[in-house]
């Protein structure tokens, strides 16, 4: 080991007598974790898309901040929408937010504000787009929910 390297955290380093490949799991994504991913990226650049096709103008996209994590914050008028994308395969469970997430979401878009010093003139509102891949869905492949939920909930 070189004199100035620092050792590798206790999680990364190879166990005595299995080798390196045979690290534990740790801290790397799965394969399927990393399809989920990657499809929540292509579902949430589709809202995007969806949301500028209609007027809307795109503030942020992935913001993150200690409460968690806005995918789309768009602004139409004098409404600033923070839009959860919900991407399935098939049409069940199409709206699928618990309390827990919509309090999240709410604490996130009260800190994007702040931080962003926003004016209180902006009326806020929570939607939800759903977009799914079911070939059954056909032409109704996305739905954009306006006013999912309030955030006095």
């Amino acid at each position: 080991m070189p004199r100035h390297q620092t050792r590798p955290p206790a999680g990364q380093r190879p166990v005595p007598g299995r080798p390196k490949s045979g690290r534990p799991k740790s801290g790397r994504p799965s394969p399927s974790h990393k399809a989920a991913e990657v499809s929540g990226r292509i579902a949430e650049a589709i809202a995007a898309f969806v949301l500028r096709l209609s007027g809307y103008r795109i503030l942020a996209r992935r913001w993150r901040c200690s409460a968690g994590e806005l995918d789309i914050v768009a602004r139409r008028g004098s409404t600033l929408a923070f839009v959860e994308v919900k991407y399935r395969h098939r049409q069940t469970q199409w709206y699928g937010l618990t309390q827990k997430q919509k309090k999240r979401i709410t604490r996130a878009a009260a800190l994007f504000v702040s931080s962003r010093q926003i004016s209180r003139r902006f009326e806020w509102r929570f939607d939800v787009i759903l977009l799914q891949t079911d070939p059954a869905a056909w032409p109704k492949w996305w739905l954009h929910i306006k006013n999912a939920w309030f955030d006095d909930d």
